[in-house]
C-alpha cells in the first residue's frame, strides 16, 4: 500500500504547482493523507488532511480556491489559491481611452464600483492637472437581532483574530485593520474630495476577530448615511462637469445645433482626449480598504499603463493568520468577514 500512496503522491505532484508546494516538506516530519481518495486503511488519527474548499463561491463574489491542511475538524494551515477568472482588466484597460477607462474598472469591484470610478478618475484628473467642481433606522433593526444573540456571538466573537501587526505586515487596510484597534482611513489621513469639509467618525474596535468586523462594517453605514446628508445640504448650484473643453463634450441641445459641436462629440468619444506624459499614484478608501490607481501616460489617449491596488488581493492573506488555529467550521464565517471580490483580485 504505501508503493500505492508514494505512487499518488508523485502524480499529484507532477499535476499541479500547489500540490507540489504542499507535499514537499523540509523535514517531512508528517505524513499527508491526498483528499479525494478517503482516508488511506493505515492510517492512524495522528495523520493530516489536505482539502480543497473550492474552486466555487464559498461565501465570496467570485471563485476561491481554499487549500486547507485538517488534524480531525483542526485547521493547522489555510492558503488562497487565485487566478480562476482570467479578467485581464488592466491589460483591457490599456488598449481603451481614457473616457472609456471608467466602465471597465468599474467591473473589478462590482460592489462598490465608485470607489473604482472614483480612484481611475482621480488619477487621470492630476495627470491633466484639472479640478473639478464640488458637486458629486434599519441598521439599529439588525444590531439589535444579531449582536447580542447568543448563536451568532458564539459563531463570530473570538473567532478568526488577526493583530494589528499582522495587518501592516501583509498590507491589509479597511474594516480588518480597523478592526484591530488600528484607526486608519484614508478619508481622515489622507483627505480626498471634500471629505475634510464634512463631519463623520472612524469606527474601529479592538479585538481583531469576526464579529468586530461584522460590528465596523454595520456602523459605517451610519457614518455613510451622515456624509450623504451633509454633502446633500451643502451641494452647490451650477454644472457638475469642468467646462474644459479638452475634455467635456459639448451639450446634448448644441449637437443639433453645430456641425463642431457633433464633430468635437464624435471625437471624443471615439478618440478620447490626450493626456500629458507622466505618472501617478492616487489611493483612495473602497469598503474594502486602501484601493489604488497607478497610471503612466505617454501623451497619447491611451494609458501606457495602469495597475489597480485592489484591497481584496492583499485582504486575502489574511485568512492564514485568521484560519491557522479554527475549525473547518469557522472558515465560511472568516471568509464573509474578509468580504474578498475576485473580480478585483483577478484583474
Amino acid at each position: 500500500m504505501s508503493d500505492v500512496r508514494n505512487e499518488e503522491e508523485e502524480r499529484l505532484e507532477r499535476q499541479t504547482d500547489e500540490g507540489a508546494q504542499e507535499l514537499r516538506s523540509p523535514r517531512r516530519t508528517r505524513e499527508v493523507v491526498i483528499a479525494g481518495e478517503g482516508m488511506w486503511p493505515e492510517d492512524d488519527l495522528g495523520e493530516t488532511m489536505i482539502i480543497n474548499m473550492g474552486p466555487q463561491h464559498p461565501s465570496t463574489h467570485g471563485v476561491l480556491r481554499l487549500m486547507m491542511e485538517l488534524d480531525g475538524e483542526d485547521v493547522l494551515r489555510i492558503k488562497p489559491v487565485v487566478g480562476y477568472l482570467h479578467t485581464g482588466m488592466e491589460k483591457t484597460g490599456e488598449e481603451l481611452t481614457y473616457v472609456q477607462g471608467t466602465t471597465n474598472v468599474t467591473r473589478m469591484d462590482y460592489a462598490s464600483n465608485f470607489a473604482n470610478e472614483l480612484v481611475y478618475s482621480l488619477a487621470v484628473e492630476r495627470l491633466l492637472d484639472i479640478e473639478v467642481p464640488d458637486l458629486e433606522a434599519g441598521v439599529r433593526d439588525y444590531d439589535d437581532l444579531l449582536s447580542e444573540n447568543p448563536i451568532w456571538r458564539e459563531r463570530t466573537v473570538g473567532v478568526g483574530i488577526i493583530t494589528t501587526e499582522e495587518c501592516l505586515r501583509l498590507s491589509i487596510t479597511g474594516p480588518i485593520l480597523r478592526s484591530t484597534g488600528f484607526a486608519w482611513d484614508l478619508r481622515k489621513a489622507q483627505p480626498n474630495l471634500p471629505y475634510d469639509e464634512v463631519d463623520f467618525d472612524v469606527v474601529y474596535t479592538a479585538n481583531g476577530d469576526v464579529f468586530d468586523r461584522y460590528r465596523i462594517r454595520l456602523w459605517e453605514i451610519l457614518e455613510s448615511a451622515k456624509i450623504v446628508r451633509q454633502c446633500v445640504g451643502r451641494m452647490p448650484p451650477g454644472d457638475f462637469r469642468i467646462q474644459d473643453k479638452k475634455v467635456t463634450p459639448p451639450p446634448r441641445a448644441r449637437i443639433d445645433e453645430s456641425m463642431e459641436a457633433l464633430i468635437h462629440h464624435f471625437k471624443l468619444f471615439t478618440e478620447g482626449f490626450k493626456v500629458p506624459s507622466g505618472e501617478t499614484y492616487v489611493a483612495v478608501e473602497s469598503p474594502r480598504g486602501e484601493i489604488g490607481c497607478y497610471m503612466v501616460s505617454d501623451g497619447s489617449g491611451k494609458p501606457v499603463r495602469c495597475h489597480i491596488r485592489g484591497p481584496s488581493f492583499y485582504n486575502l492573506q489574511a485568512i492564514q493568520p485568521m484560519g491557522g488555529e479554527s475549525l473547518v467550521a469557522d472558515a465560511v464565517a472568516i471568509v464573509s468577514s474578509i468580504d474578498p471580490i475576485m473580480g478585483e483580485v483577478d484583474r
